[in-house]
């Protein structure tokens, strides 16, 4: 409904102003001829030719930002759920690494270097998911550098 609101408003105020013009026999588009006739020493029509030019590209330009605000939020869009995809794989792949972690410090005679290492591993990518997941704006070096070592 509100995405055609301005096109609704159009049409009632042209139906009100259709209405009026039948309802007190009103030529409106006569008055406007006679109008320009009595300005056609200030040149106005030839403004109006330009005015309406102006105005078509203006309309032509307003649809094409549209369209790449559109695209661009559709971006960010697909962006988001890629993101959410990968942060559940490897959310899952932690957690599967946890079950190995928990086995090994149950093994008797494991290095215990080794379980460090390992923490520290986990703890940086879980910082660089989080780093990833909080970019603020969708481009290519943002993204980049939010994973990069700190």
């Amino acid at each position: 409904m509100f995405r055609y609101a301005y096109t609704i408003c159009g049409i009632l105020i042209a139906s009100v102003i259709t209405i009026l013009s039948f309802s007190f026999n009103l030529d409106l588009f006569d008055r406007f001829t006679h109008l320009l006739l009595r300005l056609e020493h200030l040149e106005v029509d030839e403004l109006l030719v330009a005015l309406v030019i102006i105005l078509l590209f203006f309309q032509i330009d307003l649809l094409r930002n549209r369209h790449e605000t559109a695209v661009e939020k559709e971006k960010v869009k697909i962006y988001r759920a890629m993101l959410f995809g990968m942060q559940h794989i490897l959310n899952n792949f932690l957690q599967q690494m946890q079950l190995f972690k928990w086995t090994a410090e149950k093994t008797p005679g494991f290095d215990p270097e080794v379980l460090k290492l390992y923490d520290q591993v986990i703890a940086e990518t879980t910082q660089q998911i989080q780093a990833v997941g909080n970019v603020g704006k969708i481009d290519d070096e943002d993204i980049r550098q939010s994973v990069l070592p700190k």
